[in-house]
């Protein structure tokens, strides 16, 4: 009798052996969905718009966005290129812009150019826009203007993210406005801040 109920027991639960042989089952940890709510909190914590919800830190967010937005297009009218590559850049511009008018533009128009995507732009925008001599430099230097614009909420996106504090938000894009070679590049036809910006996205 004792030994029917040991048999009994071994079918039910299974040998030692049998335990022994069974691999193992490793519970894997839940995969965090990009729809899950807990994971779409956090991520508007960390954006820049979230914060706006603040009214102290939208009103300096606001103020220093008119600063930036004035200083980058007014220094892009009112300066001259500085660097000497900007006056090939739009020697450049203008060759392209000219070879989509007359239809002869091809793709090996642009070889030779450091990273094209900025010249290629700058000439579809050229051929949209009505054109003059002086829209053909001031036209570049807009783009680049804007792109610094990007340039600075995009740093100070990338602050919060990290530091997750709005006000080293405000002092990184407070550095990043005073810095001069900021400011040269962002009024010239220049490719390095456009790209940079790319960068950051």
């Amino acid at each position: 009798m004792p030994r029917r109920k040991k048999e009994i027991q071994t079918d039910l639960f299974g040998s030692d052996e049998d335990a022994l042989s069974k691999p193992e089952r490793t519970r894997r940890a839940p995969v965090r969905k990009k729809n899950d709510a807990k994971y779409l909190k956090t991520q508007q914590a960390n954006s820049i718009f979230h914060n706006l919800l603040t009214k102290e830190f939208k009103s300096y967010f606001l103020t220093l966005l008119a600063i930036i937005i004035l200083t980058r297009i007014m220094g892009a009218l009112f300066f001259s290129n500085y660097v000497w590559d900007s006056f090939e850049y739009t020697e450049k511009i203008n060759y392209i812009r000219t070879e989509m008018i007359n239809g002869s533009f091809t793709l090996g128009d642009l070889f030779g150019l450091w990273v094209p995507f900025y010249q290629f732009l700058c000439a579809i925008v050229e051929y949209i826009l009505p054109y003059n001599e002086s829209s053909s430099i001031l036209i570049p230097k807009l783009i680049t203007s804007l792109f610094s614009i990007a340039n600075v909420l995009l740093v100070m996106q990338l602050t919060i993210y990290v530091a997750r504090n709005n006000y080293l938000a405000l002092i990184a894009g407070v550095l990043v406005l005073i810095n001069p070679l900021h400011f040269i590049y962002s009024t010239a036809t220049l490719t390095d801040l456009p790209y940079t910006t790319l960068v950051y996205l």
